[in-house]
């Protein structure tokens, strides 16, 4: 059965809220990046883990994950601080009002209250402009599009209603002024007040027959405005991970797994599919590095692994997964009777010698609840059994090749990776004279810690006289060896004159040994081959090859052997490759996937 995750928490090691399917939050938390504001929430995946796992895998096929990012709207008064560098300044007798946000927002609407309209200015340092950039009605979304960080409003003389003939129709109207807030919008007026109409008399008015207390407040500003709404879109929004098992503070470093660079306007800002599979992409290749690291050092990983994720953007945003689920499993991929050599090379060489049937048993623990969903063991294919070297993969066209120089007394060896057994006496070398003659020794040695430090296992001498050019040399070895599938290194050295060992642009490596000293060599792949002459058959996978679990046996006719069927009950308690007959058989890493 796979384990699903359908939250996000806001704790690493909690089952305490978080951030689920189809909620909305706001992205409204201030953080400081190289020196600038941005706004970020933050999360954790949390994974489940056990001490039997090597691995976990994400199911990308059934994984979900959608989201979108949202403008953001905020009513703003004097004394919230919020997104302000400081509180409101009043000034010139209380009735303008010097405003300065953290950064660039839209001022949408301005709330007062009473029913006069607003003079929007713009502000540089403390120098006001002289005109005002717009005039807004009270109490009414601002018909210009407005964007300011430091700004002033000032609250326009008279009341912006139609005809103040008598004191009643003044009345009425500072009224349904302050009763704005009970849903009543006042008309918005196109003719100025009658003479002798005067913005005293009205305030004069709304002291004596209105109190304070009929507005619902303890008092009321000069300025009268009650709030600014302002709104911004998302600005670089953008997810991001962290480092795995790391709680998050102020040095914690994210990377970037998805992101839309600038200001969107037009919102929302879609999360996609294909967006969505890379972001998984991602948070499992960071979770597979953590784990082999972690197993390599012998930390103790426990029960839980959990990933931090952050939702940002560089102005406030609002932030909905529209779909939300991460499916995955636990994935033993090792054999836990593999020796430290095995392991690092991912490998094992089992050989039968035919003398009766043969059972060599791979170690493979599991938790005694594990529920199996996949379970693949990968095995090597037949060993070539054709004499000489393969032509095909011989570069016949040596022109372009580059080279390594070998002087006299210089060494240069080439590490060889074996996927499978084989068999070797022979060797092919691509080189170019550079003297009349040359003496040249190749060895074949085994590997200690990466080094061409090991026991020679065969080696032969090249003599060249008077040819000259980019050619292939044929030298057969002063023995035959068996090569289990493991790393090897063919080495050339110059006993006499001087020489290139070809090469062409690729990712082998080698080591080059010139007075003393070694040098590691990247970037290009020394030409060579191993070449076989041996009766046909003589070393071959055994064709009786089978896998057992418990009493069940199954042949093996391909590379990879799907036995998951086998685990529908209780888990098998041995399992083991048999054969009554002579070969070799490269054993590879298994997929045991379970929760």
């Amino acid at each position: 059965m796979t384990v699903k995750i359908t939250k996000l928490f806001h704790q690493p090691h909690s089952s305490s809220t978080g951030l689920v399917n189809n909620a909305s939050v706001s992205i409204d938390t201030p953080v400081y990046i190289s020196d600038r504001t941005a706004y970020r929430n933050t999360y954790y995946l949390r994974f489940k883990f056990d001490e039997y796992a090597d691995d976990i895998r994400i199911k990308t096929g059934t994984s979900k994950l959608s989201g979108r990012f949202d403008s953001y709207s905020v009513h703003l008064s004097q004394n919230n601080e919020s997104f302000q560098n400081q509180s409101w300044v009043s000034e010139e007798d209380d009735t303008l009002v010097k405003v300065r946000l953290t950064h660039p927002w839209r001022l949408t609407k301005v709330k007062t209250y009473d029913a006069r309209g607003v003079d929007i200015l713009r502000l540089d340092g403390e120098a006001l402009s002289s005109e005002p950039t717009v005039k807004a009605n009270a109490n009414t979304t601002i018909g210009v599009e407005f964007i300011g960080q430091d700004f002033a409003l000032r609250k326009l003389p008279v009341y912006p209603y139609s005809e103040l003939t008598t004191d009643s129709q003044v009345q009425t109207l500072v009224q349904k002024g302050a009763q704005a807030d009970k849903g009543y919008k006042p008309m918005a007026m196109t003719m100025a007040p009658e003479a002798g109409e005067t913005i005293e008399s009205i305030e004069s008015m709304l002291e004596e027959d209105f109190a304070v207390e009929d507005l619902g407040v303890e008092s009321i500003p000069a300025h009268g405005i009650k709030w600014l709404q302002l709104k911004s879109y998302p600005t670089g929004p953008r997810i991001t991970i962290g480092a795995v098992n790391q709680s998050v503070d102020e040095d914690t470093t994210f990377t970037n797994l998805w992101n839309e660079p600038g200001e969107h306007i037009n919102t929302p800002v879609q999360l996609q599919a294909n967006s969505a599979e890379s972001i998984i992409s991602q948070i499992q290749t960071s979770l597979s590095r953590y784990i082999e690291q972690a197993k390599e050092s012998g930390e103790s990983l426990g029960s839980e692994i959990f990933v931090p994720i952050t939702i940002e953007s560089d102005t406030p945003a609002k932030f909905k997964f529209t779909q939300f689920e991460i499916n995955y499993s636990l994935l033993k991929k090792q054999w836990d009777h593999w020796n430290q050599e095995e392991l690092e090379a991912g490998k094992q060489t089992i050989s039968f010698t035919g003398n009766g049937m043969e059972t060599h048993s791979l170690a493979l623990n599991l938790p005694l609840t594990a529920q199996v969903e996949k379970a693949v063991v990968h095995v090597g294919t037949d060993v070539s059994e054709s004499s000489g070297f393969s032509a095909s993969s011989l570069d016949t066209n040596l022109n372009q090749a580059k080279g390594i120089q070998l002087p006299q007394g210089a060494k240069v060896a080439k590490l060889l990776d074996l996927p499978q057994p084989r068999q070797a006496n022979k060797v092919a070398i691509a080189v170019m004279l550079l003297t009349d003659a040359m003496n040249l020794k190749v060895q074949l040695l085994e590997d200690v810690n990466g080094k061409p430090q090991g026991a020679v296992l065969a080696e032969a001498d090249i003599l060249l006289e008077q040819v000259f050019g980019r050619q292939w040399v044929f030298v057969s070895l002063n023995q035959s060896v068996l090569l289990d599938s493991k790393v090897y290194w063919l080495s050339l050295s110059c006993m006499e004159g001087d020489a290139l060992w070809l090469a062409n642009d690729g990712n082998g490596k080698a080591i080059l040994e010139t007075n003393g000293r070694a040098n590691a060599i990247t970037g290009i792949t020394l030409l060579s081959q191993l070449g076989l002459s041996l009766p046909t058959n003589e070393l071959r996978r055994p064709d009786n090859l089978s896998l057992q679990l418990d009493t069940d046996l199954a042949p093996i006719l391909g590379e990879e052997v799907d036995i998951t069927s086998q685990f529908s009950g209780d888990l098998p308690n041995s399992i083991a490759l048999l054969s009554g007959e002579s070969g070799s058989v490269t054993l590879y890493s298994p997929e045991f996937e379970y929760s």
